[in-house]
């Protein structure tokens, strides 16, 4: 499993209503582990081999074999 450091700098402004977005890219998928296929049960293809089963984009990456992940940062105030 990857994984990756994010490093965080406070903004010189901070608005409570504007949280900060940025994507970390470049990871593999879990659900099909990067090969963009899973195999599925296709009940409409009785032919498919074996019994039914059929290789299939996979759901989480659309057959990429690659995720991202998007980061929301909120900043606040702390409370001790």
């Amino acid at each position: 499993m990857k994984k990756q450091i994010v490093l965080l700098e406070v903004p010189e402004v901070i608005l409570e209503d504007m949280p900060e977005r940025f994507a970390v890219d470049g990871f593999t998928c879990t659900e099909c582990n990067g090969a963009g296929e899973v195999w599925r049960q296709d009940c409409d293809d009785p032919d498919g081999w074996p019994d039914g089963w059929v290789k299939k984009p996979c759901p989480v990456c659309g057959g990429s074999g690659k995720i991202m992940a998007e980061v929301t940062v909120n900043w606040k105030k702390q409370e001790d």
